[in-house]
């Protein structure tokens, strides 16, 4: 039978204690068949007796079954920290998911960073999303998108859900969660999704020559082939010299580049997601001769550099700067094209990305159907290309219907 005991209790009455001291059990759960000793599980933090009496009776009955879970006593931090390395040890995996599932961990760290795993309430864990959605709040992740909650909730169900098959915890947290929705309000486009930035066809012909006026000749190729192919910044990165078929005017599109540590040595080739990504272009006889002479550029800078020039690739857009020959980081094409945009009046929340989504919604306005465009920006299917376009081609039948009135009209 097990039994329960109040320690540091110094009320006279101890039926009416008042000074807050509770509750600890002791189970009993039969002899060691190996050792012969008794097995007793202790138990403390209950406010009454018949509580902690019941919870060590509730202990008794599932080592009885077989069913008793030793919680482990480890922090949020050390858990989350044993999951990830399981879970990049399962193989199969790509780094940039890995980066996902750790930023994830990194927002939920700042509610539960070192709280013992097993003390983590399905309350708490609730709370925790709720408080993410909220903006304005006292943590930084607070005022996140739906899609940034999703990604939070999606890596804690996995997280708890090894816990409670390697013993971290008895239940899982996560299981009844429901992540709240976030209402914004958007203009109504069709099915009410917001549009991605891009540039109208003049603004896209003031940045690029505002790069070419105020940038490098490197800025200004890199900035125009992104804009004229509607590649990834990704893809341009890794651009190499049999990549460009000139003759032809066609670009070869089949890799693009990782480098979740920001170290240029540690970047990894990896090839697209799908099949669809992995394509060959038709491009204009302008991008074929800005990027004929990048690469008599690069060239030229790597004889000045071969003693420390990597040069295992022959990358077009290879760096320049303290680690010659490989590729670019994203962030430097970020932070340039912000400098451009400001210089220009533009939008400055514009990223490299959205020159893809501009040209998307060129390619819309020049009638090419979206079958098409999904292909040349190597997709297989795209909600945001499809919502560029459902705007573009909406905005043209517009057009459409006020040419055909006032062609009525005139007669």
């Amino acid at each position: 039978m097990p039994y329960a005991r109040r320690r540091g209790c110094k009320c006279e009455n101890k039926k009416k204690c008042k000074c807050g001291a509770t509750w600890s059990f002791t189970a009993n759960c039969g002899k060691d068949p190996v050792t012969g000793e008794r097995i007793q599980i202790p138990g403390s933090g209950f406010k009454t007796k018949a509580e902690a009496l019941a919870a060590a009776k509730e202990i008794e009955i599932q080592y009885k079954n077989g069913t008793y879970v030793k919680e482990k006593k480890v922090s949020f931090r050390d858990f989350s920290k044993e999951w990830l390395k399981h879970y990049q040890s399962i193989g199969g995996i790509s780094d940039g998911t890995v980066d996902i599932r750790r930023h994830a961990i990194q927002r939920m760290l700042r509610y539960f960073d070192k709280i013992p795993v097993p003390q983590i309430t399905p309350k708490m864990y609730q709370d925790m999303l709720i408080k993410m959605k909220e903006p304005g709040g006292k943590n930084k992740d607070e005022g996140y998108a739906q899609e940034t909650l999703i990604s939070t909730h999606n890596t804690g169900q996995m997280l708890f859900e090894w816990g409670v098959i390697h013993g971290y915890v008895k239940n899982n947290p996560t299981e009844h969660s429901k992540i709240p929705r976030i209402d914004k309000q958007y203009d109504v486009i069709d099915d009410e999704e917001e549009l991605p930035k891009y540039l109208e066809k003049e603004e896209l012909a003031k940045f690029l020559e505002t790069v070419r006026i105020h940038g490098t000749f490197k800025d200004y190729s890199a900035f125009y082939t992104l804009a004229y192919c509607g590649i990834r910044i990704g893809e341009l990165s890794v651009l190499c010299e049999e990549d460009l078929f000139s003759e032809d005017c066609r670009l070869r599109i089949n890799k693009t580049v990782y480098n979740g540590k920001c170290k240029a040595s540690e970047f990894k080739l990896k090839k697209p997601k799908t099949k669809t990504s992995r394509r060959t272009i038709d491009i204009d006889k302008s991008v074929v001769e800005l990027l004929e002479k990048q690469i008599k550029m690069q060239k030229e800078f790597k004889m000045s550099k071969r003693n420390i020039y990597y040069d295992k690739h022959n990358f077009i857009f290879a760096n320049t700067d303290r680690n010659p020959g490989y590729p670019e980081h994203r962030n430097l094409f970020v932070r340039h094209m912000k400098k451009f945009l400001k210089i220009a009046g533009l939008n400055t929340e514009l990223t490299p990305h959205s020159l893809r989504h501009t040209h998307a919604s060129l390619l819309a306005e020049a009638r090419l159907p979206l079958e098409a465009i999904m292909d040349r920006l190597g997709h297989k299917d795209d909600q945001t290309t499809r919502l560029i376009y459902l705007h573009v081609t909406k905005e043209m039948k517009k057009l459409a219907s006020q040419k055909f009135a006032e062609l009525m009209r005139g007669i």
